[in-house]
């Protein structure tokens, strides 16, 4: 296929020989800080972001949503975290996810409590671990806009809100799907072990349902709900 040429990103790579691809060098459009970290950290020139680049291209420039959680269904209670993503049409991913105050890496940043607990791109070392549960799902720039309206305003974690209750809850309402979080095992409330098993039993048993290649396999035809292999 002709989007194997350079990985699919021409403007960030080049071929000169014909035996493989180049970096030009160039910080190019779709390369944010987020690409950048994320290839330092798994060291990956080839992988996540350009072929998340390809990927989101030859999906007719989507938004894409996705809600994760990076246990088994079988952890403990309180195991885990829960979050949400955004994929723009240009490649760039972003995620929110729900934290304490009081949690070790934001402890004394907001004493008060005045602040939102979203949290932005806490998340992006998680998104390739194999332990972590995906479900993508296309979204119409409306509700794209939807999205970022909630996650503007002010939430605060608790133990009767947890990161899996905020996921779930906005997932559903961007989405009208239901990703059911509340453990039975844990009096009702929601944790990420029961998301986990959720999004598997979503992906008809899969720990995900999207492939990030240079090839995107698009499984479904409708605008809001197209999903991906991965």
């Amino acid at each position: 296929s002709s989007y194997h040429y350079v990985l699919g990103n021409p403007t960030r790579y080049i071929d000169p020989t014909g035996k493989s691809s180049e970096s030009t060098g160039e910080e190019s459009t779709g390369w944010t800080a987020n690409h950048v970290y994320l290839n330092e950290v798994f060291g990956d020139t080839y992988g996540f972001n350009s072929a998340i680049n390809t990927s989101i291209s030859k999906g007719n420039g989507k938004y894409v949503l996705g809600i994760h959680s990076n246990v088994s269904p079988d952890a403990g209670i309180t195991d885990g975290h829960a979050w949400l993503s955004i994929t723009t049409p240009d490649g760039v991913i972003t995620t929110y996810g729900l934290w304490p105050d009081d949690h070790a890496n934001y402890a004394g940043q907001d004493p008060n409590g005045t602040k939102t607990d979203i949290r932005v791109d806490a998340e992006l070392d998680q998104m390739r671990l194999n332990t972590t549960y995906h479900r993508y799902t296309d979204i119409s720039e409306k509700q794209y806009k939807q999205f970022m309206s909630l996650v503007d305003k002010y939430v605060e974690w608790g133990y009767t809100y947890t990161c899996a209750s905020w996921a779930s809850d906005t997932y559903y309402t961007i989405t009208n799907r239901d990703i059911d979080a509340d453990d039975e095992w844990a009096l009702g409330a929601e944790t990420p072990r029961e998301l986990s098993g959720s999004i598997k039993e979503a992906n008809g048993g899969k720990r995900t349902n999207r492939t990030i290649e240079n090839e995107i396999k698009v499984k479904g035809n409708n605008e809001s709900s197209n999903s991906y292999s991965y």
